[in-house]
């Protein structure tokens, strides 16, 4: 991804965020596929600093992954995942999209949802 590829998706992110802000005051859970992509944990990030809480479905197990110290650091999904879990607004359900009891686990919240995955093929 380049940034050219981010600066695309910024109007949905921004869309996103706004629609999330809304709900903030309710402090309910925004669940969001794909939070360890590119454009997934930039979407996470926003809704923490607009203290919005968050549930992400991660697929790794992430209890040998060594943290890293911050998220430019990560250089996989398994790290980022457990950077995000070291976060105390982030809860994790560990599955995958593919998997219609992983979701279900996921949108348990009841709020907003949020698909930044990039596995279109799932769903064509």
């Amino acid at each position: 991804r380049t940034l050219k590829d981010i600066l695309l998706h910024l109007p949905v992110l921004m869309m996103m965020v706004s629609v999330a802000s809304a709900l903030s005051s309710m402090q309910k859970k925004v669940a969001v596929i794909g939070a360890t992509g590119r454009l997934g944990r930039q979407t996470v990030l926003k809704l923490l600093s607009k203290k919005i809480p968050v549930k992400i479905l991660v697929r790794h197990d992430i209890s040998a992954v060594k943290m890293p110290e911050n998220l430019e650091s990560a250089n996989t999904s398994a790290e980022v995942a457990a950077y995000f879990a070291s976060l105390p607004s982030v809860e994790l359900v560990e599955g995958d999209v593919t998997n219609k009891d992983s979701v279900a686990e996921l949108v348990k919240v009841k709020s907003v949802y949020i698909y930044s995955s990039h596995a279109h093929s799932v769903f064509c």
